[in-house]
């Protein structure tokens, strides 16, 4: 009866180490890929990103640089005609001087 109470104990010591490892297994299994998938999911990123610096240089290179626009010269300066009507600008100075005295 002893060395049955001994296989019956050594039975259930090998299921639970049987399940245990199971367990142990899945984890492993999670483990490794999750790490894949950070993986893939890095590697993407980091392709994309390169791409992207890749084709601005490669474009800043390729198209021609924008020319400058010439500064107007029209006769509407500070000190020429304008296209505020003159009782416009007396209402908005008299507005900020209004303004001012507050």
């Amino acid at each position: 009866m002893h060395a049955s109470g001994q296989t019956l104990d050594f039975a259930d010591e090998l299921q639970n180490y049987s399940e245990q490892s199971i367990g142990d297994n899945m984890v492993t299994e999670l483990v490794y890929d999750a790490l894949l998938l950070m993986l893939i999911g890095m590697g993407s990123v980091f392709s994309f990103l390169f791409i992207l610096v890749l084709s601005v240089l490669l474009m800043s290179r390729w198209l021609p640089k924008p020319k400058p626009v010439p500064a107007s010269t029209s006769s509407n300066s500070a000190t020429g005609d304008s296209a505020v009507p003159a009782s416009v600008v007396a209402a908005i100075g008299a507005a900020i001087h209004q303004f001012r005295q507050k």
